[in-house]
C-alpha cells in the first residue's frame, strides 16, 4: 500500500497505528484538493497548526482507498484558503 500512495504522488506515506491506517503529507493544497474530490473527502482546516516556516494554516481530508482508511495534511496560505470557501 505504501507503493501505491507513492505511485500516487504521496510525500512519505507510512502506517500510523492510531486513529487512521496510513498518513501522508502532501507537497501542496492543490494535491491535497485532487484526492478530495477523487476520492469523496472532505477538507476541513486546522488554524492552530500552522507552518512553522510561514502563516500558512494546514488543511487535512480523510480518504478511503481500497478500502483502506488514509490521513492525508498539507498546507495552505490564507488566499488559498479563501479561494476555495474554506
Amino acid at each position: 500500500m505504501n507503493r501505491q500512495l507513492s505511485e500516487l504522488g504521496l510525500v512519505e506515506p507510512r502506517y500510523y497505528f492510531g486513529q487512521f491506517e496510513l498518513k501522508g503529507t502532501l507537497d501542496s493544497f492543490r494535491d491535497l484538493r485532487e484526492f478530495a474530490d477523487q476520492y469523496g473527502g472532505e477538507i476541513e482546516v486546522d488554524h492552530e497548526a500552522g507552518s512553522f516556516y510561514s502563516r500558512d494554516s494546514k488543511v487535512f481530508t480523510i480518504i478511503e482507498i481500497q478500502g483502506i482508511k488514509v490521513y492525508l495534511c498539507a498546507f495552505a496560505s490564507e488566499e488559498d484558503l479563501e479561494a476555495h470557501g474554506l
